[in-house]
């Protein structure tokens, strides 16, 4: 018995872990999202090509919710005492 309650106590502090870093995930990938609106921004501004800055956007932005629905999934794991696994 003592082994399973450590065990539970280990994956308990490695899903905090998860969500911990799930957070610091999400306002840096939108910080990525906003420069890189700039960027397309200044190209379009300046006549410049800018067709693979706007696939870059379009790739940060996919890649912006994936991370958000990962961070909400873990949370909603976390307060339901589940384990969160990755989709594959």
């Amino acid at each position: 018995m003592w082994f399973v309650m450590q065990n539970l106590r280990v994956e308990h502090s490695t899903a905090l872990e998860h969500l911990e870093l799930a957070q610091w995930h999400v306002p840096s990938g939108s910080r990525r999202v906003q420069r890189q609106r700039e960027i397309l921004l200044h190209l379009e501004r300046d006549g410049e090509p800018a067709e693979e800055a706007r696939i870059r956007l379009l790739e940060f932005e996919k890649s912006q919710l994936a991370r958000i629905a990962l961070r909400d999934r873990i949370a909603a794991a976390n307060t339901l005492g589940m384990t969160v696994r990755p989709v594959v």
